[in-house]
């Protein structure tokens, strides 16, 4: 019996410690991504709503996490409890955000383009490189605009020259398309990744919930088994 309480001990920290790592990632992206754009200027304006999504449920993993790995390292019922509150409302709150999504009928489209929105220019390059696009709808948004287009705008192409000395030369030509239409093939082409990447991460949060409840139950008993040998020794006493 000490044995598997102890073996749940280790894996309800160890899980705690994932969620505590899973919290504090989504954070230092979305801080970055704030810090490296004019979005902090808009963060408090209600205009951001991917930004409030990606802190709210950063802060509640980082929270529910280090209560976890406190109370299980330290054998803290009530920490644990807490944990398996957060756990609980962690689950239901992913739920119900997928059921609204549902609700509301959002698209994807409508997603990407908010995200882009919200992402800072790095994150816009980087995306801009891979999938060989420029903007959110294409180089034409840029015409008006006196900024210089990232080097992440052009691909290089080969023109044939039709010389023995150099047959090929390098020639960098603009990404016309937009990256919103990209994005959203990107999504549909690898949905099963997403949707199994979810029902992981919430098969995950199940499990912890399951050995958090058994922890407690193990704490209960522990108690349960000091209070008795402590009320025998204070009979033996007397």
């Amino acid at each position: 019996m000490g044995c598997i309480a102890g073996l749940v001990k280790h894996l309800v920290c160890l899980l705690a410690f994932l969620t505590w790592l899973t919290g504090s990632i989504i954070i230092a992206y979305t801080l970055w991504a704030l810090g490296t754009s004019s979005n902090m200027k808009r963060l408090f304006t209600g205009t951001l709503p991917l930004t409030y999504v990606g802190l709210g449920l950063g802060s509640l993993l980082f929270i529910n996490g280090l209560l976890g790995w406190m109370g299980s390292y330290k054998r803290g019922g009530c920490m644990l409890k807490m944990f398996l509150f957060f756990c609980v409302l962690t689950i239901a709150a992913e739920i119900g955000g997928i059921i609204s999504l549902s609700i509301l009928k959002t698209k994807v489209s409508d997603i990407v383009e908010q995200g882009w929105d919200e992402v800072n220019q790095r994150t816009r390059n980087l995306v801009q490189e891979q999938l060989q696009c420029c903007g959110i709808t294409g180089l034409a948004e840029f015409a008006n605009n006196t900024d210089p287009i990232d080097e992440s705008c052009y691909h290089i192409e080969y023109k044939i020259n039709g010389t023995s000395v150099d047959p090929k030369i390098p020639e960098r030509v603009p990404n016309r398309i937009g990256c919103k239409p990209q994005l959203v093939d990107w999504i549909f082409k690898h949905k099963m990744y997403w949707i199994s990447s979810f029902a992981g991460f919430l098969l995950f949060q199940v499990f912890t919930v399951l050995l958090t409840v058994s922890a407690i139950n193990h704490l209960k008993v522990r108690s349960s088994s000091m209070e008795s040998l402590d009320e025998h020794q204070t009979i033996t006493y007397m």
